[in-house]
């Protein structure tokens, strides 16, 4: 029960993240930024209902690839806003 806590809140956590740089990215006016964390946020959103959705049915693990695809996707997207932002 605790692992599946922790992968709610960390694609919670990631899930702030992503949409905290597209709204970060929208004052700027970095469109492409935009429209990647725009996607990515509604990706982040539906791993974390799916999250929740293994917590409430009860598995016994949770989700590892699921886990790692949350992690590496707010990675790119934040090492995606950086360059963008260095470069801009």
């Amino acid at each position: 029960m605790n692992r599946h806590v922790l992968t709610v809140l960390m694609s919670l956590a990631a899930s702030a993240i992503s949409g905290a740089i597209f709204v970060v990215a929208l004052f700027h006016e970095l469109a492409l930024v935009e429209a990647a964390a725009s996607i990515l946020t509604g990706l982040q959103v539906f791993f974390l209902s799916s999250a929740i959705a293994d917590m409430l049915e009860k598995k016994k693990e949770p989700n590892r690839v699921r886990n790692s695809a949350v992690v590496l996707v707010t990675v790119f997207l934040v090492a995606f806003y950086s360059f963008t932002r260095y470069f801009h």
